[in-house]
């Protein structure tokens, strides 16, 4: 069980890095709904594709009591992106901790 959902996040973060983001006119990013590869990503990491979406085009602030949502650069996309698949396998294969 343990491998298969290991197997999951790395074939995930194989098809997160083929994904194609769109460059919006007012500067933002976004990422087609019927992308295969956002599909697939979703589905191996059990996540709506609404949700992988705005993920990978947004980032989340927050500052005591409030929220704050910001809109993706297509540069910074690409950064944010690579700072997701980072932290999966951060959490998916933590080095210098026993398994169990």
């Amino acid at each position: 069980e343990q491998q298969l959902f290991l197997f999951s996040v790395l074939a995930a973060i194989l098809h997160m890095g083929n994904i194609e983001f769109n460059e919006e006119r007012n500067d933002s990013c976004s990422i087609n709904s019927d992308n295969e590869h956002l599909l697939i990503a979703a589905k191996l990491l059990g996540l709506e594709v609404a949700q992988l979406q705005k993920w990978l085009c947004h980032k989340t602030l927050k500052a005591r009591n409030e929220t704050v949502v910001m809109s993706l650069k297509q540069k910074r996309c690409f950064r944010w992106h690579g700072s997701i698949c980072e932290t999966y396998l951060r959490f998916s294969f933590p080095l210098g901790r026993e398994a169990s």
